[in-house]
């Protein structure tokens, strides 16, 4: 009976999270997790995520999920319901974890890849509440189209000087980008960075934001026109990234 049940739930997990041609419930990323957390707690394995994470004091738990579309794109979630950005919860101690976690997750891509790609060639990428299609608050690692990764890196924006509005109309939206730190990944949080954006008022709800490797520190860009999904600046299966370099 318990491994019946094991094997329902993962099959659950797959039929709502696999199914790249079919409309995905909302829930799809939920059920996936819900299922991993009962792999990994009864039969060892994480399947079909990635990896489970449990956390460790402060720091909370999180799933790995390669996402149905391309073998490089890889979804960083947390183990507990948390719909999206808007979420007060993104602003506690620990929620820096999810980006910490995201970007450890690059070497997924990379692997994907086949190695050919080096970790600045992966971004970090959340949509807002407005342009998500998962109401379970998610993470993207994967190649940027060079054209984004290019426009974001292009105004050198100086660390600790706030933010500046980005030159470039990105997908044909203004976006604004910040210098963070290395120090600033590694222990604090970005969701509350994100929250300092001018014209939020510490509103999330409809903030888009990416992060890229820029040299010795990271690039956090972030808009809050979000008309346009994400999915947009990403390079999947890194093919226009690998044809580039």
């Amino acid at each position: 009976m318990r491994r019946a049940a094991i094997l329902l739930s993962l099959g659950l997990g797959l039929l709502a999270f696999g199914a790249a041609a079919l409309p995905l419930p909302r829930d799809a990323l939920w059920l996936v997790v819900r299922s991993c957390i009962v792999a990994q707690n009864t039969i060892g394995s994480p399947f079909p995520c990635l990896k489970v994470d449990a956390g460790r004091g402060a720091e909370p738990g999180y799933a790995i999920v390669r996402a149905p579309d391309r073998s490089t794109h890889i979804i960083v979630t947390p183990l507990v319901h948390i719909a999206g950005v808007e979420s007060p919860k993104v602003l506690r101690d620990g929620a820096g974890a999810y980006w910490r976690a995201a970007f450890a997750a690059r070497r997924y891509v990379i692997e994907s890849a086949g190695g050919r790609i080096g970790e600045s060639a992966v971004g970090l990428a959340l949509n807002s509440m407005d342009t998500r299609s998962q109401d379970q608050l998610h993470i993207h690692a994967e190649c940027f189209r060079p054209d984004v990764m290019a426009a974001l890196r292009a105004d050198r924006v100086p660390p600790g000087s706030g933010w500046h509005p980005v030159r470039a109309v990105i997908d044909r939206e203004r976006y604004l980008a910040r210098a963070v730190s290395r120090d600033d990944l590694a222990s604090g949080n970005l969701f509350e960075v994100v929250a300092t954006l001018p014209g939020a008022g510490g509103d999330l709800s409809r903030s888009k934001v990416l992060l890229v490797e820029a040299g010795d520190h990271f690039i956090l860009a972030a808009t809050r026109s979000s008309r346009r999904s994400i999915e947009n600046l990403l390079d999947h299966g890194c093919s226009r990234t690998l044809k580039q370099g």
